[in-house]
């Protein structure tokens, strides 16, 4: 019924694959242990690296909460909080996914090539 939204400027991701592939595969939804579900990140420069905002996990760094990575195939990984911000000032958190390998799963890097 529906095609493959088109957007502006992604052009080609890696390999040649089509930016929004790759965008996709390289998100992720983060949930707590009871499967409930607290927002998404992605996967950044390495597969290892997700990134979310502050706010999403902010309750669940204070409160101790085991949080989880699920991608769309059903993968999980458990995270662990490397650095985080606070939500008021640049709203970023940076976890360290363990699990199962990252086999197929993209990463989002800066294109440095224009700096």
């Amino acid at each position: 019924m529906f095609g493959k939204p088109e957007i502006v400027g992604l052009g080609l991701g890696r390999e040649g694959m089509p930016a929004i592939d790759s965008l996709a595969n390289s998100t992720v939804r983060i949930v707590i242990a009871n499967g409930m579900g607290v927002g998404t990140g992605f996967h950044f420069l390495k597969p290892e690296i997700i990134v979310s905002n502050a706010h999403v996990v902010e309750h669940l760094i204070s409160s101790g909460t085991a949080m989880s990575a699920i991608a769309e195939d059903g993968r999980t990984w458990q995270l662990k909080v490397l650095a985080f911000s606070k939500p008021a000032e640049h709203d970023y958190a940076i976890m360290e996914a363990t699990g199962p390998k990252f086999d197929g799963r993209e990463f989002l890097s800066p294109d440095t090539s224009e700096i």
